[in-house]
């Protein structure tokens, strides 16, 4: 059941995806979208709606050069979005899921059966990122970093090469962030230029600073914040503000890790079965069934 759920989301997004390399319209979008127009300010109401006519408040005109983009017929939100000029392109194995409402942007590989969930948001903008095999980014996270060395402004261009680039040289790059092999990082954590070993679990709205690591097999808790540069031993339960050990595993904590992340998978394979990348097919549907 989880592979077939992938496979058939993978097939759905490989046709989809070509289609749109090529320069081909969606499958039910007829024709091409209204073109962006430049508003004038006579366009837009002087005075509130009638709905607001009691309020004190005007409404304000526009400056003449505002770019005013039209209704659009299909979603304008990409989960999957190229930068400069699709030379920095995000990777994702065709068996992971990357949720319609999340965004991965720019040099990022994420593996087998992996997920990212729905509103979080993979920063690959000034630096390479890189997810692990059966890994969930839990709904609503945020995670990036800066290309090594370069500080507030930003990555150099060799450290912002395509993902793709990366898997052509057998991910021989070094990410400047990395989530490895079934990790479970909870909704809302913050993860910036850190490393994670693999078989971790990380709390919900846990903030991760630059630098810090987190070993094989460790565990933070919930709300915390790890500090730039600390560096988590393996098979230790970490927590706090900032945060310290609290103790160590033992043998089942350690091997709940793994079992905890395939669970997860299980669940990410079932939204992927149903998911629509583009195109207007399900507003079809739901017309059709009203």
């Amino acid at each position: 059941m989880l592979r077939t759920g992938l496979a058939r989301a993978a097939s759905v997004r490989a046709g989809v995806t070509g289609a749109l390399r090529r320069g081909a319209p969606p499958a039910g979008v007829a024709g091409s979208l209204p073109p962006l127009t430049r508003s004038k300010a006579a366009a837009y109401p002087s005075a509130a709606p009638t709905c607001c006519a009691a309020s004190s408040v005007a409404t304000p005109s526009p400056p003449a050069d505002v770019v005013v983009a039209p209704p659009s017929r299909t979603p304008n939100h990409r989960s999957l979005l190229a930068l400069d000029e699709n030379t920095i392109v995000p990777f994702v194995q065709p068996n992971a899921y990357v949720a319609p409402s999340a965004s991965v942007i720019g040099s990022v590989v994420v593996n087998d059966q992996s997920a990212v969930m729905n509103g979080a948001v993979v920063r690959g903008d000034l630096a390479y990122l890189r997810i692990g095999a059966f890994t969930i980014i839990g709904d609503n996270c945020v995670l990036s970093a800066e290309g090594p060395g370069t500080g507030e402004g930003g990555a150099a261009d060799a450290d912002r090469l395509s993902a793709t680039d990366a898997v052509a040289a057998g991910l021989a790059m070094e990410p400047a962030l990395f989530v490895g092999d079934y990790v479970d990082v909870a909704p809302n954590c913050v993860l910036t230029g850190c490393t994670l070993e693999g078989e971790n679990a990380i709390g919900a709205n846990t903030v991760i600073e630059p630098g810090a690591v987190i070993g094989r097999q460790s565990l933070v808790e919930p709300g915390s914040v790890v500090a730039a540069g600390t560096v988590v031993p393996p098979g230790e339960a970490w927590g706090g503000v900032p945060a310290v050990k609290l103790r160590d595993l033992d043998g089942d904590e350690k091997d709940a890790f793994g079992k905890n992340a395939l669970e997860n998978v299980k669940v990410a394979a079932r939204y992927a079965a149903e998911f629509l990348p583009t195109g207007t097919v399900y507003w079809e549907a739901e017309r059709g069934s009203a």
